[in-house]
């Protein structure tokens, strides 16, 4: 795809979007019709909601402790 920037994998190489794209699947028959990862029951909405509270308390720790060191 035009204009996707590759995501570094933690083996190094180089993963596009349509890689992510392979391992979701969609299916009536499991989780009611979510998206899941595919051969599992994770639900990518979960997924995508602890990713964004990682990041969150992520930068919270560093805003603070950017905060802590400066003044």
């Amino acid at each position: 795809m035009v204009g996707v920037t590759p995501a570094l994998s933690k083996w190094g190489y180089k993963m596009k979007e349509e890689h992510f794209l392979r391992r979701i699947e969609i299916t009536p028959r499991v989780m009611l019709g979510k998206a899941v990862i595919k051969g599992t029951r994770l639900v990518v909405d979960i997924i995508v909601e602890k990713l964004v509270i990682f990041l969150d308390r992520c930068f919270l720790y560093l805003r603070v402790y950017w905060v802590t060191r400066v003044c």
